[in-house]
């Protein structure tokens, strides 16, 4: 390989190594949501060929290439190294209280098409809320058991004795999440820290202009490797 064509194959193949790491480690579900998987998956397979083609190709060439580029190349790494170096991003009850809640603005936007008798998720409990004709489609109402996984946002601050759980949905990733928050009214006697993840099994009871969680069972769990609805 002439000497020119080192700095392009190191760049090519340092972001080939980062896009199969974010796979491999599972990290990639931290950054970015379901429905951009994809541009991960997409993205290791061409650097990693682009990679191989940068290296056959240079073996083919007489070019020395430009030697002062490496500070350029450089700066194109500079997003790996922030990877590393920045905190993971924590979408937690603190993050919860500071962004604006996706129920109403959501729902008005349009909500997925669900069949009756579907489990239903955050997504589709705050529809409900928002829309009658939504909920009377698909037959939620009081008494419509749900199973939720999501984390103790803190104590409910429209339902008395109740808590919010939480779960984030995030389109593209992390920074345009949305948290969406059902309040759970927990059996006696039970009470958990804010960021504690849960799995909820109840039925769904009306609150005024609310549905709130009658939790049957609770249980702490893991924090799930995706944490992203």
């Amino acid at each position: 390989m002439n000497a020119g064509a080192w700095p392009k194959t190191v760049v090519l193949a340092l972001w080939s190594l980062f896009f199969l790491w974010l796979l491999v480690s599972g990290k990639v579900n931290v950054y970015i949501g379901p429905r951009t998987y994809w541009v991960v998956l997409f993205g290791a397979a061409c650097l990693v060929a682009a990679t191989v083609g940068n290296v056959v190709l240079s073996r083919r060439e007489d070019d020395a290439g430009d030697r002062g580029s490496w500070g350029g190349y450089a700066l194109m790494l500079l997003p790996i190294v922030l990877v590393f170096v920045v905190p993971e991003p924590s979408l937690g009850s603190l993050a919860a209280s500071r962004k604006a809640s996706g129920g109403v603005v959501s729902a008005a936007a349009g909500a997925p098409v669900r069949e009756p008798g579907d489990e239903i998720s955050f997504q589709e409990i705050s529809y409900a809320v928002a829309s009658e004709g939504y909920a009377a489609a698909l037959g939620i109402g009081d008494g419509y058991e749900v199973d939720l996984t999501g984390f103790v946002a803190g104590p409910s601050e429209g339902v008395a004795d109740a808590i919010d759980l939480t779960r984030f949905s995030i389109f593209c990733c992390a920074a345009d999440a949305v948290p969406y928050t059902v309040p759970i009214r927990m059996p006696e006697r039970t009470s958990f820290e804010p960021d504690t993840w849960l799995r909820v099994r109840g039925s769904l009871a009306r609150d005024g202009a609310t549905y709130v969680v009658v939790a049957d069972q609770v249980e702490a769990v893991e924090v799930p490797s995706r944490p992203y609805i």
